[in-house]
């Protein structure tokens, strides 16, 4: 059987002569069948380049102010932080429960005897055996183990502040540390 029936092609015309019977497919053609409009799309407009907010510099895109500009708008920015925290710190909430951290502490201090304390557990064995290995305890397990906030866990972890004494026997747990 020949090709040309095969395909549907009457034996008299040529293979050129047949496609050029058949619409070409363009994209236009495509969008006419999905009842668009048959012009392309208009293409967008470039974004315009952005600039320093304060001097009008040239800036990449993601950054809203210049290097000569930043440092001033972030002192701006800080000062109006730092209104808000002051304002959101002296509210009722927060003072209350500040109170009472307050008063819990000092509770504890006041029931606390230095002779509960072991013999071998003094500032010499906090300085050099307890906090050099405070290093390897997460910030988290410091909090839970004290009672404490998360800024003076990180303080006594990195041996910016000595806890109080009341607080050595558990870190000397925390550690691994027993007596001798």
């Amino acid at each position: 059987m020949m090709l040309s029936s095969l395909c549907g092609i009457h034996p008299t015309e040529s293979i050129l002569e047949y496609t050029a019977k058949i619409p070409a497919t363009t994209q236009s053609n495509k969008r006419a069948a999905k009842g668009r409009s048959t012009l392309p799309r208009p293409k967008t407009a470039p974004h315009p380049e952005k600039v320093c907010r304060i001097c009008g510099t040239p800036v990449s895109p993601r950054r809203n102010h210049c290097v000569d500009c930043e440092a001033t708008a972030i002192r701006e920015r800080m000062v109006e932080v730092a209104k808000i925290g002051r304002m959101t710190a002296h509210a009722a909430g927060p003072r209350a429960r500040l109170s009472e951290t307050r008063r819990r502490h000092a509770s504890a201090i006041s029931a606390w005897q230095p002779s509960n304390l072991p013999a071998w557990l003094n500032e010499d064995t906090y300085t050099k055996k307890i906090q050099p290995l405070l290093k390897d305890i997460a910030n988290p397990v410091i909090m839970s183990a004290l009672g404490v906030s998360v800024t003076y866990a990180v303080a006594i972890r990195r041996g910016r502040r000595r806890p109080h004494p009341r607080h050595w026997q558990a870190l000397a747990q925390l550690v691994g540390l027993s007596p001798r």
